[in-house]
């Protein structure tokens, strides 16, 4: 058929016509075949998409903590004559288990569920307005400190979206966390920052109790949460996971004390995931009838 076709090309006298009429014929020649199903277009091969993750971590948390109470002799009140407690720090630790699956190369899902134990410090300055006594004898006005120390358990479900970059081996989560209190508690004194000498007129001492009692349980809450971490293989399937977290509270925590947290969480991890789900897609024989 080649030859055929420079042979017409020669009698019309244009090299660029055998060009054009060699060259179509070459290519189908070339062509795969029907018939000759050896030369059949090979399987594409798709990269496999990760398996389903399942892991469990403990850790440290720390945060910054707002609040609206205050406590007196008579128990929770909202202010005293000094002020309330605004603003403080926590600590605590977390333990949790997690879940990720990934849907794309790129993107996933993931769900988890956390125990966090919490203990934070508040204060806020006075000047009492009854004075000190000093070691002579004297009294003299005091400049004091109202400390307030509370404890409380949270239950977190955190959902998210997970995000892994092309260009980076980690894997970044954002999304909504959802929680339960419980064990909320508190204590309060007052104590002496200056004179360095002084005592309490009614007490004898530079510290004096308030009052203690409980906020209650069962107040739910909503914060914003992120996450990134990397898996470090220890197996084919088992990675240990160093992990840092982040949440905002949008609601408060602790209802009776208007307190919610804006803090970090770093974390360390054991993570089993399934192996991936190979894919191969097959060319459609262009011989082939349709499906019906």
């Amino acid at each position: 058929m080649i030859a055929r076709s420079r042979y017409l090309a020669r009698r019309l006298g244009s090299p660029v016509l055998v060009a054009l009429l060699t060259l179509p014929v070459a290519l189908l020649a070339q062509a795969p075949s029907a018939d000759r199903p050896d030369e059949a277009a090979a399987p594409l091969y798709v990269a496999p998409v990760e398996g389903l993750a399942i892991g469990v971590y403990g850790g440290i948390h720390r945060a910054e903590i707002e609040a609206s109470y205050a406590v007196d002799s008579r128990g929770l009140t909202r202010l005293t004559d000094c002020g309330a407690y605004e603003d403080g720090s926590e600590s605590g630790i977390v333990l949790g288990a997690l879940a990720e699956l990934p849907l794309t190369h790129v993107l996933g899902v993931t769900a988890g569920v956390e125990l966090a134990l919490r203990d934070a410090s508040l204060a806020y300055p006075c000047v009492d307005p009854a004075g000190a006594r000093m070691p002579d004898g004297s009294i003299a006005p005091a400049r004091t400190e109202f400390q307030s120390e509370t404890s409380y358990s949270l239950l977190t479900l955190r959902l998210g979206a997970t995000l892994r970059p092309a260009t980076v081996p980690f894997i970044i989560a954002l999304g909504p966390a959802f929680s339960i209190s419980s064990s909320a508690d508190y204590t309060a004194r007052e104590v002496i920052v200056s004179p360095g000498e002084a005592t309490f007129v009614d007490g004898g001492g530079q510290e004096r109790a308030i009052g203690s009692g409980a906020f209650g349980s069962g107040d739910v809450s909503v914060a914003l949460g992120g996450a990134i971490w990397y898996e470090a293989p220890i197996g084919r399937h088992w990675s240990i996971v160093p992990r840092l977290a982040g949440s905002i509270a949008l609601t408060d925590e602790i209802a009776a004390g208007g307190t919610r947290a804006t803090g970090l969480q770093a974390t360390l991890g054991i993570t089993y995931r399934l192996p991936p789900r190979e894919t191969v897609a097959t060319p459609i024989d262009p011989g082939a009838e349709p499906a019906r």
